[in-house]
């Protein structure tokens, strides 16, 4: 096998270790939200972004000073071996910035997915600041520099075979105890994110008791197909989760533990509609196709008659809203007709718009 093969086995290897295999979420809407939105919406993030990379730059190059300023201490290094680390440092930068733009993209657009429409998201990124973003935002799927296998290969062309195995091995040491620290972070996270999503369940059991007469047994089998879901997309998010976490320099990681920034981690719930679509095949598995088809058919009529009653109780406010601008528009035409001196063939016309409006 050829050195470059062996160098990119070890690549793969070292992202899987770094951050994980991910866990597939029974649901899509992380994948979802990362899919590109209308071309003037995406323009606007790729300007955002760009400007954003020269901050990002500033960030990753304080964080390798101090990575090489930890390595001084740690092992012995010439001002030179540092010299030629910094330039090493700041190739792999350079690379992890092209790599940066586009999945920073790409995790910026779930903040806009749920929105209404284009002008709202282009409104909602013009509210952002450039500094805030680039310095504060985390990324699935990429991570530091330091992180990355390239640096590793750097460690062991600069230094002797000691050295370089010392430092590794330490890295490798503090690396195994950040991810452990991280776990438990994120699995404090998943369990609060988690309440309404088993809220949401829980309803939704409630009804087909109610609708399809259930046993307690069937109850119960339900409720535990319910909080197997529920920890399936919950571990899938904390595997995101630590993708998001592997992204951060040490400043960052302060704020993180610090705060709840909705920048830094974001729990992603399924939609009602995704939910309710894939609790009813789960449920077909347990009660067979024909009474959930039943619940089902319940449910959707009952938020037609829902959605009828809205429209039908919307309509007294609808007409009195009518009436308040009929009367606020013949003013405005009277006090034009007024002030103007219209004849009376001009103020017909004036007022026949008005009507019209």
């Amino acid at each position: 096998m050829t050195k470059g093969c062996w160098r990119r086995l070890f690549a793969v290897f070292f992202m899987l270790q770094s951050v994980g295999v991910m866990a597939a979420s029974p649901f899509t809407i992380r994948e979802e939200s990362k899919k590109p939105l209308s071309e003037p919406v995406e323009k606007e993030l790729r300007r955002f972004v760009d400007e954003g990379a020269p901050v990002k730059h500033e960030q990753l190059k304080a964080h390798m000073k101090l990575v090489i300023d930890a390595m001084r201490k740690s092992v012995p290094l010439s001002d030179e071996e540092a010299r030629l680390l910094a330039e090493d440092a700041d190739k792999i930068i350079a690379d992890s910035i092209k790599t940066w733009r586009p999945a920073s993209i790409a995790c910026l657009r779930c903040y806009l997915v749920n929105l209404t429409d284009e002008k709202t998201r282009l409104r909602y990124v013009n509210q952002w600041t450039v500094t805030e973003v680039a310095e504060n935002h985390s990324i699935e799927g990429w991570v530091l520099p330091d992180a990355q296998p390239q640096w590793s290969e750097a460690v062991r062309a600069r230094l002797d075979e000691a050295r370089a195995k010392k430092w590794l091995d330490e890295a490798a040491k503090a690396a195994a105890n950040q991810k452990k620290q991280d776990r438990d972070y994120l699995e404090r996270w998943a369990k609060m994110a988690r309440v309404s999503m088993d809220e949401d369940l829980r309803v939704l059991i409630e009804d087909m008791k109610k609708q399809l007469s259930l046993s307690a047994e069937q109850a119960e089998k339900l409720a535990k197909e319910a909080v197997k879901l529920v920890d399936e997309h919950a571990e899938a998010e904390m595997q995101a989760g630590a993708e998001l976490l592997a992204s951060q320099t040490a400043a960052q990681r302060e704020r993180t533990f610090g705060s709840r920034n909705a920048f830094i981690t974001r729990f992603m719930k399924p939609k009602g509609s995704e939910l309710e679509a894939l609790w009813a095949k789960i449920a077909t598995q347990e009660l067979g196709a024909e009474p959930v088809q039943r619940w089902t058919a319940a449910m959707e009529a009952r938020k037609e008659k829902e959605v009828a009653d809205i429209l039908e109780s919307l309509k007294p406010m609808e007409q009195q809203s009518r009436s308040q601008m009929e009367i606020l528009i013949a003013n405005e035409v009277d006090g034009y007709c007024s002030a103007l001196n219209l004849d009376d063939k001009r103020k017909a016309a004036l007022e026949k718009l008005s009507k019209d409006a």
